[in-house]
């Protein structure tokens, strides 16, 4: 989690995790990289920060809540570092979490000896830090980077990059390493889900694996802003992947309590001696956990289709295609992209869209579809919308009118089929009626003998099936 400590610029440095830094070794590499421009042309090409006045940055980022209740003597935090910056204006501080305030543990942070930048061992060994987290059930570790935008920088440009975090004290009588991967376990392992869990978490997991001890414990996930959507708690599980089972894949380990809110909490399993891949799951469409669709409709007015979907949530969502196929093609032998909306990018609030086919001349039926496209270039398709266009079905046109022996009547036709044709005198009472055989489409149909010849007004009728339509004409 990132928190702004002071005053940022508009174009302030970030913290990032990925692995084009001088600390690489596992691929996850936590560091401070520029916005677009100035010393970085992207907005993440490794550890490097911008300093000028746009630029002032006063970031804290933090680990998740670490429950050292049961440790004493937690004195020793060790990690990889490269660090360089300016000594007294663009620094790093190590923080620690007490439970209920940020307490600092070393100000500024001295770079390592050696040619910048470079990566090697940082070992912290302090009674003041076991002071402020032993014991503490919702304990955190953080890092703060400040840059003042005085313009002055080291020698490389270099920021700070870390890797290997590790957090030491006396170990209770059972101990675990868990390590967090904010990125799709699915991709990693599988999809399948066994009954009862609908789905697991596309954004993030975790590896648990026992050091010393024997007896069953509980796991305890927690969610926050990078967990792609928590709208249910009662529905959260702790999922397992088992790769013992006979098909290999994802099992529900239970809720036995909940804290928090749908914006951050934790979820605990029920009592288990599993290890391996854990992550968050739901019994029901509810916690969507990645982008999700809650609905996509769509309908007629006139002659536009009005298209409209709504998000629960959304993760890296770049954009959305709108496509569509000719009319009633249920093969979709021809894709029209009709448009391109601008995705959220992150939300966890509901998001509404609208999109409006106006396209002129539609009859039929014509089917519909969402591309959701990630930052990535994944895309995913939704299901299928069908909307049918009449042809204006009470306006067919009669031309010459008033009536002659040439006189024809243009109508469009949605299906083909057998369609009645009908003249009524002013007062509705039926004077002729016969059929044809039509195809979809437009078509020209003389009258000019089917209407009485005696001067007055008339009423042509035109039915195929569902589809009515009616005409005035005038035989003079």
């Amino acid at each position: 989690t990132v928190t702004a400590t002071g005053i940022n610029g508009v174009s302030a440095n970030n913290w990032n995790i990925s692995s084009s830094t001088q600390c690489s070794a596992n691929g996850n590499t936590l560091h401070i990289s520029t916005n677009a421009g100035g010393v970085c042309a992207t907005e993440d090409c490794g550890a490097f920060y911008n300093d000028n006045a746009a630029s002032v940055t006063d970031l804290l980022v933090s680990s998740p809540e670490i429950n050292l209740s049961s440790f004493t003597n937690v004195n020793s935090l060790q990690f990889d570092l490269a660090l360089e910056g300016v000594s007294g204006s663009d620094f790093m501080s190590i923080m620690a979490f007490n439970g209920s305030a940020w307490v600092d543990v070393i100000t500024p942070l001295t770079p390592l000896p050696g040619p910048m930048p470079s990566c090697g061992p940082y070992s912290l060994n302090s009674g003041f830090l076991s002071s402020i987290i032993s014991g503490v059930p919702n304990a955190r570790i953080g890092f703060r980077w400040r840059n003042n935008g005085n313009g002055v920088r080291g020698p490389n440009n270099f920021s700070v990059a870390i890797d290997n975090i590790r957090l030491i004290g006396d170990q209770a009588a059972d101990s675990y390493v868990a390590e967090y991967f904010p990125i799709d376990g699915t991709l990693v392992y599988n999809d399948i889900v066994s009954t009862p869990l609908d789905h697991v978490s596309r954004c993030e997991y975790w590896v648990l694996e026992r050091e010393i001890g024997t007896q069953p414990r509980n796991v305890t996930l927690h969610w926050d802003g990078n967990s792609c959507g928590v709208t249910l708690l009662s529905d959260l599980r702790v999922a397992h992947w088992d790769v013992s089972a006979p098909t290999p894949s994802w099992f529900d380990r239970g809720n036995t309590g909940t804290t928090g809110n749908e914006l951050a909490g934790t979820v605990t399993s029920g009592p288990n001696n599993l290890f391996g891949p854990f992550t968050l799951a739901s019994i029901s469409s509810q916690n969507p956990l990645p982008v999700t669709l809650l609905s996509f409709d769509g309908q007629v007015q006139g002659d536009q289709g009005v298209l409209r979907w709504r998000t629960a949530t959304e993760k890296d969502n770049a954009w959305f295609e709108l496509l569509s196929s000719g009319p009633n093609d249920t093969e979709w032998a021809v894709v029209e992209l009709l448009g391109r909306i601008p995705g959220a990018g992150d939300s966890w609030t509901v998001q509404d869209y609208r999109f409006v086919d106006d396209r002129p001349n539609k009859l039929g039926t014509y089917y519909y579809q969402l591309r959701q496209v990630d930052r990535d270039g994944t895309a995913t398709l939704s299901g299928v919308v069908p909307l049918t266009y009449l042809a204006d079905p009470g306006r067919p046109s009669v031309f010459p009118n008033p009536l002659t022996a040439e006189s024809v009547v243009s109508v469009s036709m949605i299906h083909g089929g057998t369609m009645e044709v009908r003249v009524l005198n002013a007062l509705g009472q039926l004077l002729h009626s016969s059929s044809m055989g039509v195809d979809h489409g437009s078509h020209l149909i003389p009258i000019g003998s089917l209407v009485p010849s005696a001067s007055g007004v008339y009423f042509l009728e035109l039915l195929l099936g569902d589809q009515r339509s009616s005409v005035r004409v005038v035989r003079q």
